[in-house]
């Protein structure tokens, strides 16, 4: 299996490889993450609704979306909040060409 894509989220190195075509909008594909606390481990959605049934149960506290387009890794999104909901950080990272991150938007 070929992959597009090593990420470390978290702390975590994760291997992924953009969705299929029924999940593409005009050439634009989005992964859907969620870390389980629970069962130690990162879950990755390619169908929306199915990624907020999952958040759902497992109360997770840090997500991300990665997108891509023309199956080249462009953003990588990431969610957390602490269990109190006090505070919650919204990181938004863009890719260059060459998958290098070239901008951080928090």
């Amino acid at each position: 299996m070929k992959f597009s894509v090593m990420v470390t989220l978290g702390g975590v190195l994760l291997f992924l490889q953009p969705g299929s075509p029924s999940g593409q909008e005009n050439g634009t594909t989005k992964v859907f993450l969620l870390e389980d606390a629970g069962n130690s481990q990162w879950c990755a959605y390619h169908k929306k609704a199915t990624w907020n049934s999952a958040l759902q149960d497992a109360g997770a506290m840090t997500v991300g979306t990665l997108t891509y387009t023309n199956d080249r890794l462009l953003q990588i999104d990431v969610t957390e909040t602490d269990e109190s909901g006090d505070w919650t950080v919204y990181d938004h990272y863009f890719l260059n060409g060459r998958g290098e991150v070239v901008k951080l938007h928090g």
